[in-house]
Formats: C-alpha cells, structure tokens, sequence
C-alpha cells in the first residue's frame, strides 16, 4: 500500500488528520443530498468531522457508520459522539481493503475524502469497489473527493495523485456510472450512482 498522506503531505498517523476546513463543506453537502433516515457512511473517517456533520442532517430515523482502519479513532469518534448527544454514529474499525463488515445493500450514500489516492489500486482497486457496490443501494451514491493531479504546495505527491478520469475509467467497470463533478478549487468531487 501506497503511504497516505494528509492535506500537507505529512505521512498519516492514527490521529484523525481532517480535510473539513479544506475547502467549501457547505457545497459538498449540499451536492450530497442527504435527506433524514438517509443511512450514511463515512469510509477512512479519521476525525469524523463529516459524519457528525451529516449525523445532524440525516436525524435521528438516520445512519451514520464512520469505518477507519485504526481502533483508536472507533474509540475516540464513539466518545465523541456520546460526549455531544449522538446516537445516530456508529464509527467501527475496518480495514478498506478487506471485507467492509456492512450487510448487503445498507448505505444510501458512502463518502471517501483524500483516502483513495493512499491506496494501490492495482492491488486493491477491484476488491474495494467491489465490496462499495455490495453495500450500496441500489440508486445510492458513492461520493470521493480527492485533491487535483497538479502542483500544488500541499498533499500527497503526485505521482499517487488522482485525476477524475482515472477513477471515472477505473470504478465504472464494477457497475458504478458517473453521475456528477464538483470543482472544490485544490481538491474535486466525483460522485457515482450503483447501477
């Protein structure tokens, strides 16, 4: 596996580096489209910043489930949320690469932020979108925001870089299609419906 880096290029510890302040949360949301009861999932979590925020707008008939491959972030996220009121957030520990511990068909929307380019897709692409179409819904929507392939003073390097076309031509092939783009200035969003 490719190291991950976080929004200033610095190798990814287990303490919940967070992109949230990086560019519009507002619009990402608002492109989402999270509706109450919407069962959500945040996959590569760490801070758990986007699945507190959608944890308000999906309500208490809502689900939040925020997977991270380290156990220290399932605990401090659980804490956190017990700590704020949440009982919509369940955060588990899980490793993207294996098995994703979600039934058949549960999220309407999973949500991937600056975790895609820190994997070898090569190695663990077809697994990993393979599970992503085993959990979603029929019609939901797999949103990933990565930051643009070009130089910039901040992220991963780019030869681990991303362009929208690279996933587009990659996760269509395991029954995904391209359903919008979203220009977040350094970074983008490209979400998908399950077909």
């Amino acid at each position: 596996m490719n190291t991950i880096y976080n929004h200033e290029g610095i190798e990814k510890q287990k303490n919940g580096i967070s992109s949230y302040n990086r560019f519009d949360v507002n619009l990402v949301f608002e492109k989402l489209d999270l509706k109450a009861g919407s069962i959500f999932l945040d996959l590569g979590c760490g801070a758990g910043d986007y699945s507190i925020r959608a944890s308000q707008i999906v309500g208490d008939s809502g689900l939040i489930y925020a997977l991270d491959q380290w156990r220290e972030i399932e605990n401090r996220l659980n804490n956190k949320a017990k700590l704020l009121g949440i009982k919509n957030l369940k955060a588990l520990t899980s490793d993207i690469k294996d098995k994703i511990l979600l039934d058949n068909q549960t999220c309407d929307v999973c949500f991937i932020c600056t975790v895609i380019h820190g994997i070898d897709l090569l190695k663990y692409g077809k697994n990993l979108f393979k599970e992503l179409h085993r959990i979603i819904k029929k019609k939901g929507k797999l949103a990933i925001i990565e930051i643009k392939k070009e130089e910039a003073s901040f992220g991963p390097p780019m030869q681990i870089r991303l362009s929208p076309d690279e996933l587009e031509k990659f996760i269509t092939e395991f029954g995904f299609k391209q359903i919008s783009y979203t220009d977040l200035n350094s970074f983008y969003m490209i979400q998908f419906e399950v077909i």
